[in-house]
């Protein structure tokens, strides 16, 4: 941890102030923030008479914001070059943890990030404005905040994925301008689900079982019930395999694998077919195991997902695939050795 020491005399009313107990630590450590900026110090020691009475009459996060803009105005070339360093580095991630849940993080520049705030916030509004209404249904002009159906976090996450629903119903270029997660989910897990929402209490399936499978296209894991409820509702398309993972033909004579007959195939492997390669599926070509030049047919039996690198490997090099009947990929050299 660095230490910042301010001399005493640089800012005698600040000293002087929180000596007789007029302002308070926080205060104090803020304005002793600004004057660590260089190019802020030599005007804040002229105006720290100024903000001494600032920190005197207004509450902390007035007086914050006040600092900051001074700051801002004060190191403009500083600022300037803060912000293009933040608009470089932007990024966003979504995170899977180990229980399932998800965390997201990001960091963008002073623009993106208020668009994002105002955006944000508005729909925040329209959760509790949701609550509040119906609330008020139930309990009549008497209704507290204790009568909300939420806590005062969660609107914020529903919120946000309220943001992402409408847009995933509007992205061009997705299938029917919407955006759909594909939930792969193995037949026994299924029926187990669906006699839990219908009331029963049926054994749970063998969790170690080698069939068992419930997650999105890349492999992240999905709780069942919530997969299955969703599916009922949201953007989740669910899709049932075999016990030898499998997706079902769909019937399709093309040259290419696109739409259904795509998909189908993507949802038979969560990353590339190749031995060591871990390419998501989302970002892999479709495959012929067989040729299409040697009557191989555009189905999800005949389809492998490779990332671009292998494809063009597989191809050039004599390599072939096939699928066993448990589901497992097996890649053959040109002299027919297996490639482990």
């Amino acid at each position: 941890m660095k230490l910042l020491v301010v001399r005493r005399g640089d800012i005698p009313t600040v000293a002087a102030a929180f000596s007789a107990g007029e302002i308070g630590a926080a205060q104090v450590d803020r304005l002793a923030l600004a004057w660590a900026n260089r190019r802020a110090r030599a005007l804040l020691v002229e105006v720290e008479g100024s903000f001494t009475e600032l920190a005197r009459s207004l509450p902390y996060s007035r007086f914050d914001a006040h600092m900051t803009e001074f700051v801002t105005r004060a190191d403009i070339d500083g600022t300037c070059d803060r912000n293009t360093r933040n608009h470089e580095n932007r990024d966003a991630k979504l995170i899977q943890d180990y229980d399932k849940s998800w965390t997201l993080s990001g960091g963008c520049a002073s623009l993106q990030g208020g668009e994002l705030h105002d955006t944000f916030a508005a729909f925040i509004d329209a959760e509790f404005a949701t609550d509040w209404e119906k609330a008020r249904i139930d309990h009549g002009e008497g209704t507290t905040k204790d009568h909300l159906a939420r806590t005062h976090r969660q609107p914020r996450f529903d919120a946000l994925f309220e943001i992402f629903q409408r847009a995933a119903s509007t992205l061009p270029g997705t299938e029917g301008s919407r955006v759909i997660t594909n939930v792969m989910i193995d037949r026994a897990t299924l029926e187990w689900v669906l006699a839990k929402l219908n009331g029963e209490n049926p054994r749970r399936p063998d969790p170690t079982d080698e069939n068992y499978r419930c997650s999105a296209l890349d492999g992240h894991p999905i709780d069942p019930l919530e997969a299955a409820a969703s599916a009922l509702i949201g953007h989740v398309r669910r899709v049932v395999c075999g016990a030898d993972s499998v997706v079902i033909d769909l019937g399709r004579t093309q040259r290419l694998f696109t739409g259904s007959a795509r998909l189908a195939a993507q949802l038979c492997a969560t990353e590339c077919f190749w031995p060591g390669c871990h390419i998501p599926v989302s970002q892999c070509q479709i495959d012929h195991l067989e040729p299409h030049t040697n009557g191989g047919r555009t189905s999800p039996g005949n389809g492998a997902p490779a990332c671009g690198n292998h494809d063009r490997h597989k191809h050039t090099h004599g390599y072939r695939a096939w699928r066993d009947a448990g589901g497992e990929w097996h890649v053959i050299r040109p002299d027919g050795t297996r490639f482990e």
